[in-house]
Parts: C-alpha cells; sequence; structure tokens
C-alpha cells in the first residue's frame, strides 16, 4: 500500500492491490468517509505499484543484514524501518519521517549535520522530475513501445492458472470499454487488465457470441461451434424370413495337475483325536 499526500496532510491517495481487506465494503467507506481516493492496481502486474515492491526488496535486505549480527526479529525489525525513515528518499531528497511527521527525528546522528531546508512545497515539483526521468530512462532500456489495442477492441486474456489441463489459458474473447490509464483497460466484464496480459483478435460473428464453458479444450474455446459427428444408422437387423442359427461352442476343460502319491508318504497314517 502507498500514499500520496501533500506536506503534512493526511493522504489523498491510496493505492492498494486487489486484496479481500482492500476490496471489502468497510475499507472503501472508510476512505470515502475521508475523501480519500483508492486506486487499485491491475491483476497480476506488480509494476503497478512499484514503490511497495521497491519498499519490500529494502525492508528485506536490512533485515537479513542485521540478522547476520544475531539480534532477534522485533529488534531488527525495529532497527531497520528506523533507519529507513531517517534516511533521504531518493526521490523526493526528503526524510520519511519529515514528511510524516513534519519534523526530523530526535537520533544522535542527526546532531552533527545541518537541519533540512528543503521546503515541501518544492517536494512534489521534485518527485514529478525524477519519476519521469526514470520512467523515459526504463522505457528506453526495456525498449516499450505504447500498445496496439484501442477502446471497442476485442481482447482474450491470458490467465494465470488454468484448473483443467484441457482447457485454454487464454479467456473468451471481451470488448474493451474504456483506457483507464497509459496501458490499462476496463473490458465488458468490469475487470481491468494491463495490456501485457491483453492479445488482440477478431471480432466475433454475431451467431459466435454465445459464451463457451472454460472447461473446453482450446480448440473449441474460441467461439465457434463444429459441426456436430455424423448419426450412425441404425442397423436393420436380420431379415424377417431368416431363422437364426445356434452354434454350438465347445469349451476346452482346463488341465488337471496330476496327483502322484510319495512313497516315503505311504506308512503315514493319519489320527483325529475326538
Amino acid at each position: 500500500m502507498s500514499f500520496h499526500a501533500g506536506g503534512c496532510q493526511r493522504p489523498k491517495v491510496v493505492t492498494t492491490d486487489n486484496g479481500p481487506l482492500l476490496t471489502s465494503a468497510e475499507f472503501s467507506d472508510f476512505l470515502a468517509s475521508r475523501g480519500i481516493k483508492h486506486i487499485r492496481t491491475v491483476h497480476y502486474h506488480l509494476q503497478a505499484n512499484g514503490g511497495v515492491e521497491r519498499f519490500n526488496g529494502t525492508l528485506k535486505n536490512g533485515i537479513h543484514a542485521h540478522l547476520t549480527q544475531g539480534c532477534t526479529f522485533e529488534v531488527v525489525l525495529n532497527q531497520t524501518v528506523l533507519r529507513y525513515r531517517e534516511s533521504p528518499h531518493c526521490t523526493t531528497q526528503v526524510l520519511p519521517a519529515l514528511r510524516m511527521l513534519c519534523r526530523e527525528l530526535e537520533l544522535p546522528l542527526l546532531r552533527f549535520r545541518a537541519p533540512n531546508k528543503v521546503l515541501l512545497t518544492q517536494t512534489q515539483e521534485t518527485v514529478a522530475t525524477r519519476q519521469q526521468g526514470t520512467k523515459e530512462w526504463v522505457d528506453q532500456r526495456r525498449r516499450a513501445r505504447p500498445p496496439s489495442i484501442q477502446v471497442s477492441d476485442w481482447v482474450r486474456t491470458r490467465r494465470p492458472q488454468c484448473h483443467n489441463k484441457m482447457a485454454s489459458f487464454w479467456s473468451q474473447p471481451r470488448q474493451s470499454r474504456r483506457l483507464l490509464g497509459p496501458a490499462t483497460f476496463l473490458l465488458d466484464d468490469s475487470s481491468r487488465w494491463h495490456a501485457s496480459r491483453l492479445r488482440k483478435v477478431p471480432a466475433p460473428l454475431p451467431n459466435q457470441a454465445a459464451a463457451v464453458p472454460a472447461h473446453l479444450p482450446p480448440s473449441l474455446a474460441i467461439g465457434t461451434h463444429p459441426d456436430p459427428p455424423p448419426t450412425p444408422a441404425p442397423d436393420p437387423g436380420p431379415p424377417p424370413d431368416s431363422t437364426p442359427r445356434q452354434e454350438s461352442v465347445v469349451l476346452d476343460q482346463r488341465p488337471v495337475q496330476a496327483r502322484i502319491c510319495l512313497v516315503a508318504l505311504e506308512d503315514f497314517v493319519t489320527t483325529y483325536h475326538t
């Protein structure tokens, strides 16, 4: 979860994933009652919430470094979070504690450092400039291109998992209704997907608009109905004037094991006690 606020005010925008706790009615009512805008990222696209993912990486590295010193996990977590809040952020160039508390933390090492003179009103401009530079560098390195999908195009969504091995990983054809971001589309089933998980397909014919069950194989999941198999002709049966013949079946008898009395047991007598 990431927050966006101006100065020392309450958060104005909250960006979260699509977890059950974050999409519940109670959480939505809580944000709406306080005038906070709630933005949910698209499914299975972690880059949409890069600030949180980067913080998770920094937190894991700090915990791992402190654990090697033999400290308990509670002490390690507190020390890692404290060092993060007292370090200038690479994008804002301001201490996270200063942005949240409107003051710097009283730590021993801060006594030897000059007070921070950066005006909080200039933070938003600094963030916008640095984020734009980072975006251009990443787009150039990864050779990012604008999506070829437009509004009203028919697309298929690549599902992250498939319960049936014979089912297709691509969903049924859906039509994009609205553009929510540079590469985020709202489909006709009210789902939001990134363009990296969408594939453009031709528009289905009017007689092929019926929904196809998800358990069908890929060849049947494109909305087309194959021709039904030919119906076998009924067996006419024997002619009415013919009489069925009964053939005698001779079964071979199973071989019987030859039983021979042993010579050593000729003098053996068995007695039973009553």
